[in-house]
């Protein structure tokens, strides 16, 4: 897949001429913001929508010290990353707003790490953690930052959650209903890469008619 160039540009002269704007927006206007240019990197084929992963090929961004934002934005480089939901949300944040330089991206898929960290600054956890839950099926982070209570959703919420895994392609194991619920993932991305940008992209449009909640 290429990736839409003029779609990109386009994102980046916006990204330009609203940034001053952005600033001052609220918390969920951000989301809503944000959430509408992942959709636009995901429909140009920047974004690989990929389950288990937080950023699947982090080695591409950081084959060069140029910033993450300046990567993202300029169409000349094809920048393409394959990411979970929060991965995807985390580089169009960082496609607008940050000078983040690759070499500071974290492996893994930690509430403490510096992504997780500039995503707290306009998510809570609990909203990227049902985000996460809703995306992959069958997990999320359940710690705080602050380590106090763990993040625990309710029987209703968690089958809202596989439910809209289900509906939007997600492969599973078991009834949605009980404990013997079990996602199926693609460690290569091969077979269920469309089924994960559909999802994804249902999360896009769901935080931006809810005005910035992820909302079942």
């Amino acid at each position: 897949m290429e990736i839409n160039k003029k779609s990109i540009q386009e994102l980046a002269d916006r990204i330009e001429t609203e940034n001053k704007l952005f600033k001052l927006m609220t918390k969920d206007e951000k989301k809503v913001v944000i959430a509408t240019d992942c959709l636009i990197r995901i429909q140009a084929n920047q974004l690989i929508p990929y389950c288990g992963m937080f950023i699947n090929n982090s080695q591409v961004l950081q084959a060069t010290e140029q910033p993450i934002q300046s990567q993202l934005n300029t169409p000349e480089m094809e920048i393409q990353c394959e990411g979970c939901a929060k991965g995807s949300l985390f580089l169009s944040l960082i496609g607008r707003v940050n000078q983040f330089n690759p070499s500071d991206l974290e492996a893994g898929n930690d509430i403490y790490d510096v992504q997780h960290k500039k995503l707290l600054e306009i998510f809570t956890e609990r909203e990227l953690a049902y985000i996460e839950l809703a995306f992959e099926g069958d997990q999320y982070i359940k710690e705080n930052v602050d380590k106090t209570e763990p993040i625990v959703f309710t029987q209703e919420e968690i089958t809202k959650a596989r439910q809209f895994y289900s509906d939007k392609g997600g492969q599973h194991w078991g009834s949605i209903e009980d404990d013997s619920f079990s996602s199926i993932f693609d460690e290569n991305n091969d077979y269920y890469e469309e089924e994960n940008q559909g999802r994804l992209i249902a999360i896009c449009e769901n935080i931006i008619e809810n005005k910035g909640q992820f909302i079942l």
